[in-house]
């Protein structure tokens, strides 16, 4: 049977058309995977985004925590600088002197840096010929005694605040020079002056040795001035005075003494006979004087170097 042309070109349409339309749907399914890959590749975009936006952040906050830990380390400097700065005292190596003075901080008879440190800095045993690291009075010669270690620090905590602006201090009945250094060391000016004062011109001897043993510039510079004299007078001389340290009992109020302090001054004095209160005196910037007793102690009496020594010889 023959095919017409007709039939032969609607089947060439046909089969044309089919083409056309399998071709149209490779191509769809080929967009359709573009946009798949597209989709994909978008979403892995975003997260990559995401991760990015996240590691920034993490970033900024590295930033912040570097930045706080530089002004930490910055603060740390600075404080660091600055103890060294305020470290006027360099220790002694003698571990003794150090054990000492730990025990008495361990007791809350040291109660600031301060006292701590100076304390440190002078080894007890270049004052006391016996037992030097034992917290009891110890002899020095000449019915004469180097006060307990506990005791020092008492005495320098309750004048600690007297020493920033003070220029002059007076040390009467210096016995083995200790409180002497004790009172040049804590007065910051360069130019300061401390005069210790006994009657005993043998005890001076000894108290100037003793310092010279490893304190010697105290002494060369003139910071440390040593006198011979009746200490129940003050030391008129060179009044007035910003801290007047008084190492012997008097049994009233020294009033010829009080004169001496500068005003804003202040003076330590035990009072009394037998037993005593150690006071503390302050003279106002006005001159008004301000007493307060602030503990039971017993001290050696100011006397005349007859008493305290019968066979003295001049």
């Amino acid at each position: 049977m023959e095919t017409s042309n007709h039939d032969n070109s609607t089947i060439a349409v046909e089969n044309g058309v089919n083409e056309e339309l399998e071709r149209l749907r490779k191509q769809n399914e080929d967009l359709k995977k573009e946009v798949e890959r597209l989709l994909i590749e978008n979403k892995k975009l975003r997260e990559l985004e995401d991760e990015l936006d996240m590691k920034n952040k993490e970033i900024e906050l590295l930033k912040l925590e570097l930045e706080e830990v530089q002004r930490e380390k910055e603060e740390i400097q600075s404080s660091y600088n600055g103890s060294q700065k305020k470290l006027r005292y360099e220790p002694v190596s003698n571990p003794l002197q150090t054990a000492l003075v730990n025990y008495l901080m361990d007791g809350g008879i040291i109660k600031t840096k301060e006292i701590e440190e100076v304390m440190k800095s002078i080894d007890r045993g270049d004052f006391a010929p016996t037992d030097p690291y034992v917290d009891r009075p110890q002899p020095i010669g000449y019915n004469t005694t180097i006060s307990a270690p506990h005791m020092h620090a008492v005495q320098l905590e309750l004048l600690k605040d007297c020493f920033k602006n003070a220029k002059r201090a007076l040390d009467i009945g210096t016995g083995s020079g200790y409180v002497a250094l004790c009172l040049s060391k804590m007065m910051q000016s360069p130019d300061s002056k401390t005069y210790a004062v006994d009657h005993i011109s043998k005890i001076i001897d000894i108290a100037k040795a003793n310092i010279a043993k490893n304190h010697k510039e105290y002494i060369d510079d003139g910071r440390i001035e040593f006198v011979v004299a009746d200490g129940r007078k003050g030391l008129p001389e060179y009044a007035p005075y910003d801290v007047i340290f008084v190492g012997g009992a008097v049994p009233e109020m020294p009033e010829a003494i009080v004169e001496q302090l500068a005003p804003g001054g202040s003076m330590l004095v035990p009072i009394g006979e037998f037993t005593q209160q150690l006071t503390i005196v302050h003279k106002t910037m006005e001159g008004d004087v301000v007493r307060k007793p602030v503990m039971s102690v017993m001290f050696g009496r100011l006397t005349t170097p007859k008493e305290q020594c019968p066979n003295l010889e001049d």
